[in-house]
């Protein structure tokens, strides 16, 4: 069995967390091979993981020194090279959420109650600084809730239509 099929039979076993590679479970499952003398190769295989990505998890110094030696890559990249970078990063995690948004109805429920929260929390900020309550601009009188745009809008959306009277 190849080393991808035995790390998807792991995944579905642990419905939570199957978008992560090391899990909990797996990665207690780690540190009682490596105690029993199993080499990083050997516990790699048996998850179908790479030795780099065992050793990551279970040799703190080694997480250390692939944190610093990130932070010093991101450092001496210019400010053109890490928007490019940030770019990727950002199209790569978008296109992922979107698939599992399609994907998984529990990633799908929170992520819109997350969504809700994250607005009501910048909503009420907003009503506080004297901002519109739906887009976020300054209002100009502090009594109303909306800014003029958000306002003439509603008014347009929700105000009953006055039939033409032909005479």
């Amino acid at each position: 069995m190849s080393s991808q099929k035995i790390r998807e039979n792991k995944m579905k076993k642990y419905k939570r967390h199957k978008y992560r590679k090391v899990d909990p479970k797996i990665l207690e499952g780690m540190r009682k091979l490596r105690i029993d003398g199993l080499t990083l190769k050997d516990i790699g295989k048996k998850y179908g993981l790479s030795v780099s990505t065992v050793n990551y998890h279970l040799n703190p110094k080694y997480k250390e020194k692939v944190k610093e030696r990130t932070r010093k890559y991101v450092k001496s990249l210019s400010k053109e090279e890490l928007a490019e970078r940030n770019k990727k990063w950002y199209e790569k995690v978008r296109k992922y959420w979107v698939k599992r948004y399609n994907t998984d109805p529990d990633f799908r429920k929170y992520f819109l109650e997350m969504v809700k929260r994250n607005f009501e929390k910048r909503r009420k900020g907003w009503i506080k600084k004297g901002l519109c309550s739906r887009c976020g601009r300054k209002r100009k009188n502090k009594k109303w809730m909306l800014c003029e745009g958000c306002r003439k809008v509603s008014r347009k959306k929700y105000s009953p239509k006055k039939s033409k009277i032909r005479k």
